[in-house]
Protein backbone atom coordinates (compact mmCIF):
# COMPACT_ATOMS: atom_id res chain seq x y z
CA UNK A 1 0.00 0.00 0.00
CA UNK A 2 1.45 3.58 -0.71
CA UNK A 3 1.67 6.13 1.71
CA UNK A 4 -1.19 8.34 0.11
CA UNK A 5 -3.41 5.52 0.91
CA UNK A 6 -2.28 4.86 4.62
CA UNK A 7 -2.76 8.80 5.19
CA UNK A 8 -5.65 8.91 3.82
CA UNK A 9 -6.71 5.57 6.02
CA UNK A 10 -5.06 6.66 9.06
CA UNK A 11 -7.16 10.08 8.57
CA UNK A 12 -10.48 8.32 8.27
CA UNK A 13 -9.62 6.54 11.19
CA UNK A 14 -8.70 10.01 13.47
CA UNK A 15 -12.03 10.77 12.00
CA UNK A 16 -13.78 7.92 13.32
CA UNK A 17 -12.84 8.40 16.70
CA UNK A 18 -14.90 11.05 17.76
CA UNK A 19 -18.19 10.21 19.61
CA UNK A 20 -20.72 11.89 17.48
CA UNK A 21 -18.94 10.28 14.16
CA UNK A 22 -18.69 6.98 15.62
CA UNK A 23 -22.64 7.39 16.91
CA UNK A 24 -24.13 7.72 13.55
CA UNK A 25 -21.33 6.03 11.51
CA UNK A 26 -19.77 2.48 12.05
CA UNK A 27 -16.33 1.51 10.21
CA UNK A 28 -16.02 -1.82 9.70
CA UNK A 29 -13.43 -4.38 7.92
CA UNK A 30 -13.27 -7.12 5.95
CA UNK A 31 -10.00 -9.42 4.56
CA UNK A 32 -10.51 -9.76 1.02
CA UNK A 33 -7.93 -12.85 0.99
CA UNK A 34 -9.94 -14.60 3.65
CA UNK A 35 -13.12 -14.05 1.50
CA UNK A 36 -11.48 -15.70 -1.54
CA UNK A 37 -12.26 -18.63 0.70
CA UNK A 38 -15.46 -18.86 0.62
CA UNK A 39 -17.07 -22.02 -1.54
CA UNK A 40 -16.97 -20.38 -4.28
CA UNK A 41 -13.30 -19.38 -3.59
CA UNK A 42 -12.67 -22.81 -3.13
CA UNK A 43 -14.55 -24.35 -6.05
CA UNK A 44 -12.38 -21.91 -7.82
CA UNK A 45 -9.08 -23.34 -6.30
CA UNK A 46 -10.31 -27.23 -7.35
CA UNK A 47 -11.06 -25.98 -11.18
CA UNK A 48 -7.80 -24.25 -11.28
CA UNK A 49 -5.70 -27.35 -9.75
CA UNK A 50 -7.41 -29.76 -11.95
CA UNK A 51 -6.85 -27.48 -14.99
CA UNK A 52 -2.92 -27.50 -13.73
CA UNK A 53 -2.83 -31.66 -13.70
CA UNK A 54 -4.58 -31.97 -17.06
CA UNK A 55 -2.21 -29.09 -18.22
CA UNK A 56 0.81 -30.50 -16.90
CA UNK A 57 -0.30 -34.04 -18.00
CA UNK A 58 -0.54 -32.95 -21.55
CA UNK A 59 2.69 -31.44 -21.27
CA UNK A 60 4.37 -33.93 -19.65
CA UNK A 61 3.17 -35.97 -22.55
CA UNK A 62 4.27 -33.82 -25.60
CA UNK A 63 7.66 -33.93 -23.95
CA UNK A 64 7.83 -37.34 -23.82
CA UNK A 65 7.39 -37.42 -27.46
CA UNK A 66 10.05 -35.12 -28.34
CA UNK A 67 12.39 -37.16 -25.86
CA UNK A 68 11.27 -40.54 -27.88
CA UNK A 69 12.06 -38.75 -31.05
CA UNK A 70 15.54 -37.59 -30.02
CA UNK A 71 16.42 -41.31 -28.72
CA UNK A 72 15.39 -42.47 -31.72
CA UNK A 73 17.06 -40.77 -33.94
CA UNK A 74 20.31 -41.16 -31.52
CA UNK A 75 19.81 -45.18 -32.16
CA UNK A 76 20.07 -44.49 -36.03
CA UNK A 77 22.21 -41.89 -36.31
CA UNK A 78 24.88 -43.85 -36.91
CA UNK A 79 23.08 -45.18 -39.87
CA UNK A 80 22.43 -42.19 -41.42
CA UNK A 81 25.05 -40.12 -44.00
CA UNK A 82 26.31 -37.34 -41.91
CA UNK A 83 23.94 -34.93 -44.42
CA UNK A 84 20.99 -36.97 -43.76
CA UNK A 85 21.94 -37.00 -39.83
CA UNK A 86 22.56 -33.17 -39.65
CA UNK A 87 19.12 -33.17 -42.35
CA UNK A 88 16.93 -35.27 -39.36
CA UNK A 89 18.83 -33.20 -36.50
CA UNK A 90 17.86 -29.96 -37.47
CA UNK A 91 14.37 -31.41 -38.18
CA UNK A 92 13.97 -32.50 -34.90
CA UNK A 93 15.86 -29.64 -32.86
CA UNK A 94 12.63 -27.42 -34.99
CA UNK A 95 10.35 -29.43 -33.38
CA UNK A 96 11.58 -29.39 -29.81
CA UNK A 97 11.72 -26.00 -30.10
CA UNK A 98 8.47 -25.03 -31.48
CA UNK A 99 7.16 -27.66 -28.36
CA UNK A 100 8.95 -26.17 -26.13
CA UNK A 101 7.58 -22.17 -27.11
CA UNK A 102 3.76 -23.56 -27.39
CA UNK A 103 4.59 -25.31 -23.59
CA UNK A 104 5.75 -21.65 -22.42
CA UNK A 105 2.68 -19.92 -24.44
CA UNK A 106 -0.17 -23.18 -22.77
CA UNK A 107 1.74 -21.93 -19.26
CA UNK A 108 1.53 -18.02 -19.85
CA UNK A 109 -2.14 -18.53 -20.83
CA UNK A 110 -3.16 -20.47 -18.20
CA UNK A 111 -1.66 -18.50 -15.81
CA UNK A 112 -3.43 -15.29 -17.10
CA UNK A 113 -6.73 -16.99 -17.19
CA UNK A 114 -6.06 -18.08 -13.62
CA UNK A 115 -5.85 -14.97 -12.82
CA UNK A 116 -8.63 -13.07 -14.53
CA UNK A 117 -10.92 -15.41 -12.40
CA UNK A 118 -8.98 -14.86 -9.34
CA UNK A 119 -9.65 -11.07 -10.10
CA UNK A 120 -13.32 -11.89 -11.03
CA UNK A 121 -13.80 -13.54 -7.90
CA UNK A 122 -12.49 -10.91 -6.02
CA UNK A 123 -14.22 -8.06 -7.50
CA UNK A 124 -17.10 -9.83 -7.05
CA UNK A 125 -16.38 -10.09 -3.45
CA UNK A 126 -16.43 -6.38 -2.78
CA UNK A 127 -19.75 -5.90 -4.89
CA UNK A 128 -21.02 -8.45 -1.93
CA UNK A 129 -19.23 -6.55 0.60
CA UNK A 130 -20.83 -3.46 -0.38
CA UNK A 131 -24.18 -4.90 -0.82
CA UNK A 132 -24.04 -6.12 2.85
CA UNK A 133 -22.12 -2.81 3.82
CA UNK A 134 -25.42 -1.09 2.57
CA UNK A 135 -27.89 -3.73 4.42
CA UNK A 136 -25.95 -3.46 7.77
CA UNK A 137 -25.81 -0.30 7.64
CA UNK A 138 -22.07 0.29 7.82
CA UNK A 139 -20.68 3.53 7.21
CA UNK A 140 -17.29 2.56 6.01
CA UNK A 141 -15.65 -0.83 5.18
CA UNK A 142 -11.56 -1.34 5.08
CA UNK A 143 -9.60 -3.86 3.98
CA UNK A 144 -7.72 -5.79 7.24
CA UNK A 145 -4.39 -5.52 5.17
CA UNK A 146 -4.40 -2.25 5.20
CA UNK A 147 -4.99 -1.22 8.91
CA UNK A 148 -2.20 -0.79 11.53
CA UNK A 149 -5.03 -2.08 14.56
CA UNK A 150 -8.08 -3.80 14.30
CA UNK A 151 -10.46 -5.40 17.12
CA UNK A 152 -12.11 -8.59 16.33
CA UNK A 153 -15.73 -6.57 16.54
CA UNK A 154 -14.52 -4.55 13.67
CA UNK A 155 -13.59 -7.17 11.73
CA UNK A 156 -17.29 -8.43 10.02
CA UNK A 157 -15.45 -10.94 7.32
CA UNK A 158 -17.61 -13.64 8.90
CA UNK A 159 -20.74 -11.94 7.85
CA UNK A 160 -19.96 -11.34 4.27
CA UNK A 161 -18.39 -14.35 4.01
CA UNK A 162 -21.54 -16.22 5.02
CA UNK A 163 -23.55 -13.83 2.55
CA UNK A 164 -21.07 -15.28 -0.58
CA UNK A 165 -21.19 -18.53 0.91
CA UNK A 166 -25.62 -18.11 0.96
CA UNK A 167 -25.66 -16.68 -2.55
CA UNK A 168 -22.85 -19.08 -4.27
CA UNK A 169 -25.08 -22.16 -2.76
CA UNK A 170 -28.52 -20.36 -4.11
CA UNK A 171 -26.72 -20.07 -7.46
CA UNK A 172 -25.66 -23.95 -7.66
CA UNK A 173 -29.23 -25.05 -6.57
CA UNK A 174 -30.53 -22.88 -9.47
CA UNK A 175 -28.09 -24.36 -12.24
CA UNK A 176 -28.78 -27.67 -10.61
CA UNK A 177 -33.03 -26.87 -10.69
CA UNK A 178 -32.74 -25.78 -14.13
CA UNK A 179 -30.43 -29.10 -15.22
CA UNK A 180 -32.78 -31.11 -13.92
CA UNK A 181 -35.96 -29.49 -16.12
CA UNK A 182 -33.76 -29.38 -19.19
CA UNK A 183 -33.39 -33.54 -18.20
CA UNK A 184 -36.80 -34.05 -17.80
CA UNK A 185 -37.96 -32.26 -21.18
CA UNK A 186 -35.13 -33.98 -22.58
CA UNK A 187 -36.36 -37.45 -21.55
CA UNK A 188 -39.79 -36.92 -21.67
CA UNK A 189 -40.10 -35.60 -25.18
CA UNK A 190 -41.34 -38.35 -28.37
CA UNK A 191 -39.08 -40.10 -29.70
CA UNK A 192 -38.34 -39.38 -32.82
CA UNK A 193 -39.26 -35.30 -32.27
CA UNK A 194 -36.46 -33.57 -34.09
CA UNK A 195 -35.13 -30.53 -31.80
CA UNK A 196 -34.57 -27.75 -33.66
CA UNK A 197 -31.05 -25.63 -33.26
Amino acid sequence: MNITKKIVMLALLAQLSSAAVLARLEFVAIDRGQLLQSKEGRALQKEIAEDARQLQAKQQARVAEIQRKEQEFQKKARLLSPSAQQKEFKALEKESKQVQWQLEQETAGFRDDAEFKQKELDERNVMMAQVVAQEENWGAVGNVSELLYLTKEINKTDVVLARLDQEYEARIAAAQKTAAEVASTVVSMPSGAAVAA
